[in-house]
């Protein structure tokens, strides 16, 4: 189920992007397969999940923080961080 809202929420972020905003650019093909095969996609949410799993470990360990941010907001910080580095590999 988690996977389909992952990949439901990939399709809607292109799709939006690509025909309302001109100067942010859709996913490109080397991150993101448009597909309704889960399996295509599979490495890309694997990663988003880890990097959401080490945002959560980081502010259990550290006191100071709070859960400050809804899930939603976590989400989109690791995939914009999972992106990131990606881009930054290649």
């Amino acid at each position: 189920m988690q996977d389909k809202l992952h990949s439901y929420y990939f399709r809607s972020f292109n799709h939006t992007y690509s025909e309302r905003a001109n100067s942010i650019k859709p996913l490109s093909p080397l991150y993101y397969q448009i597909s309704n095969d889960l399996k295509d996609n599979k490495q890309l949410f694997l990663e988003v999940r880890q990097e959401i799993e080490k945002m959560l470990e980081n502010n259990q360990s550290n006191h100071d923080l709070e859960f400050d941010n809804p899930p939603f907001i976590i989400a989109l910080k690791s995939l914009i961080k999972v992106l990131g580095k990606r881009w930054a590999d290649s």
